[in-house]
């Protein structure tokens, strides 16, 4: 594989790899309303709460706690 080619695989499967992170952590704060954010960004595999925030906007268009607050009014 030359350099190019790794460098393209490591981009995407670093993006799937945080899609299914953030899926996962999407999973966690519907069924845990108890735990923090913290606690949902580590459990899922991020160990940086700026990445956790960063990735969460880039794949929801809100970040965690704007998130919560519409799916709380949601099931109002």
């Amino acid at each position: 594989m030359q350099n190019a080619d790794r460098l393209l695989y490591s981009f995407f499967d670093t993006k799937n790899k945080n899609g299914y992170r953030i899926q996962y952590a999407q999973k966690l704060m519907k069924e845990h309303p108890q735990m923090s954010i913290t606690e949902v960004a580590e459990e899922s595999g991020f160990f940086s709460r700026s990445a956790f925030y960063r990735n969460f906007k880039k794949m929801t268009g809100e970040n965690p706690s704007e998130w919560l607050k519409e799916l709380d009014s949601s099931h109002l």
